[in-house]
């Protein structure tokens, strides 16, 4: 990543989401963003993403995500190719685990480890 005379980054983002884009595009369309490899600094889309952190009103949120979003696929600032391959293992400890094929959600208020 440090190195500069490269066309292509491929990287593995499987989080475990909070609900909105924010956490995703602050990290990947920032200035400084910790997944942002490509670098990108577009004045509009951190405005954008800058007014998404600091809203609180979840109509508001949803909309200003959608516009950064449409930003980012109008400019083609990024292109994604997604192929998630999840393998889940676990034991008997581990109580109300729900698989499905997103996975993203498998972090739920019903999981637990037993001692």
């Amino acid at each position: 990543m440090a190195k500069d005379d490269w066309d292509l980054a491929l990287y593995s983002l499987i989080t475990a989401p909070r609900g909105d884009a924010s956490y995703y595009l602050s990290a990947n369309y920032l200035p400084g963003g910790g997944l942002n490899a490509s670098r990108i600094n577009d004045d509009k889309l951190t405005k954008m993403i800058q007014q998404l952190n600091s809203t609180v009103d979840d109509a508001k949120r949803d909309q200003l995500a959608k516009q950064a979003t449409a930003l980012i696929n109008g400019e083609m600032l990024t292109s994604s190719i997604v192929h998630p391959n999840i393998v889940v293992a676990y034991n008997q400890k581990v109580k109300n685990w729900t698989t499905n094929p997103s996975e993203y959600y498998m972090l739920t208020q019903h999981l637990d480890v037993t001692p």
